[in-house]
């Protein structure tokens, strides 16, 4: 048995993958039963974005089966054969919340299940690539270890990582090295939430209050003295004109401060011209490689990229400095895997950090794709859009009408669209796309062209 440090799909490492798309579990959420159902919608879109992330010999572990529609469109982008590949669906999983939580993942059916897997195919050393290596992970792994060779971060094993997604610790983190985050505060208990949402309110007239374990910016809600209806990162605004502040309060408890979501985290909430991220691969041999940055699309949820957008170079230059200091952070206390960092410019181009991510990300999947489609130096000779959401009837007729107007992927010109993501389910076909070119006019084009057409199925047909 081994338990060392392990490689993941940036490395050089051989060993077999064994991907676990745990997207929305316990420790993301928290209280799973006090999340609303509509939240595990894109689940399996989410999950599947990891499909990309599979190599020869790899066993991955999936919420939903994913279509041989976009098996096949896969194999037909970057060569992998997914008939070598051995995807796994827990035969346990729910219906009304279908997730890989920490509770499924070590369950003895799915635990079985992966033994019985890995005890048909050759002896290898095998290492856990997740979603988010949360302790439960870290225990899957063990148990694994017990019968075959697996290679885990120790860091990672305990659950380090669950420190690098919290809002209230990153605060902490952010002071410590002298990173800009917002003014405000994190309270244990809800009794301090009139005392400190009023102070903080004399600052801009607005306060976001964030949840502690959330995804997508649906804990985040923000607090206006305004008429405002929509806040960029805010899954809820609600006014004080509109509401009184005891009305506010209770929502504010019964909504987010929930059963292992206590903590919240409330800071001023600063007129926002634009949000930005980075992401960083951190490695077994103590490298940090910086891998990708951009803009995220805010309306006003996160609903894509521009990559690497236009930032102003004094922007754009803080917002890589302070987030390697974040990475070799990262890096000081053992973790090991993809990281990612945002941060908002203010209207003035203030640069303000707002959270840190220790896990894949929405980010992570199209930097792999990028760098394979259109080189590893893609940042400096393309400019690509990514929307998270489109809804046809199905693949195979999207991908026609693609071709048909020819603004398909075309490997000649390295430009055009790529399906990153697929989700079949009873209303239809989710997509999630990347639009790319040389120039933005071209990608703009190129994406309004493909959204159109998206639109035009499924004004005909759902």
């Amino acid at each position: 048995n081994k338990e060392g440090d392990g490689k993941a799909v940036q490395g050089e490492s051989m060993n077999r993958q064994i991907i676990v798309a745990n997207v929305d579990n316990e420790s993301m959420l928290g209280d799973i039963n006090a999340v609303p159902p509509h939240i595990f919608e894109s689940t399996s879109i989410i999950s599947n974005r990891l499909l990309w992330l599979a190599r020869t010999g790899d066993v991955i572990i999936l919420p939903r089966e994913p279509s041989n529609t976009f098996l096949k469109y896969i194999e037909s982008i970057n060569g992998v054969n997914f008939s070598d590949i051995k995807i796994i669906v827990p035969t346990n999983i729910g219906t009304r919340r279908a997730s890989i939580t920490n509770n499924l993942l070590l369950s003895e059916t799915v635990l079985t299940e992966v033994k019985e897997t890995l005890y048909e195919l050759p002896t290898q050393t095998w290492q856990i690539l997740p979603y988010y290596f949360t302790s439960a992970v870290g225990q899957f792994g063990r148990e694994l270890a017990k019968y075959f060779s697996l290679m885990q971060p120790p860091f990672n094993a305990e659950g380090g990582a669950e420190i690098l997604n919290q809002k209230a610790i990153f605060r902490k983190l952010a002071a410590g090295i002298s990173i800009p985050f917002a003014t405000g505060e994190t309270i244990e208990n809800t009794h301090a939430l009139n005392t400190t949402i009023t102070r903080l309110l004399a600052f801009t007239g607005n306060v976001i209050v964030k949840q502690d374990k959330n995804a997508g910016g649906y804990g985040n809600y923000v607090i206006t003295t305004t008429n405002r209806s929509h806040f960029k990162g805010a899954g809820k605004v609600l006014s004080l004109t509109d509401n009184s502040m005891e009305s506010i309060l209770s929502l504010i408890r019964t909504e987010l401060a929930t059963k292992g979501n206590e903590a919240l985290t409330i800071e001023v909430y600063y007129n926002t011209s634009t949000v930005i991220y980075s992401e960083y691969f951190l490695g077994d041999d103590g490298t940090v490689e910086y891998l990708n940055h951009g803009i995220m699309r805010m309306q006003p949820l996160w609903s894509g990229f521009e990559i690497p957008g236009h930032l102003k170079p004094k922007i754009q230059a803080e917002l890589i400095h302070n987030s390697t200091k974040l990475a070799l952070l990262a890096k000081s206390l053992g973790y090991k895997g993809h990281l990612n960092i945002d941060a908002i410019v203010t209207e003035n181009d203030t640069v303000i950090f707002t959270e840190i991510n220790g896990r894949t990300g929405g980010c992570t999947h199209v930097h792999t794709v990028s760098a394979q489609l259109l080189g590893p130096n893609y940042l400096n000779t393309h400019q690509s859009t990514t929307y998270n959401r489109i809804i046809v009837e199905n693949l195979e007729a999207y991908l026609n009408l693609l071709s048909e107007n020819q603004i398909n992927f075309s490997t000649l010109e390295k430009k055009g669209v790529v399906i990153l993501s697929s989700d079949q389910h009873e209303f239809g076909t989710t997509l999630e796309l990347i639009f790319t070119s040389q120039n933005t006019e071209e990608t703009l084009r190129i994406e309004n062209l493909a959204r159109g057409l998206a639109s035009s199925i499924e004004n005909h047909t759902i």
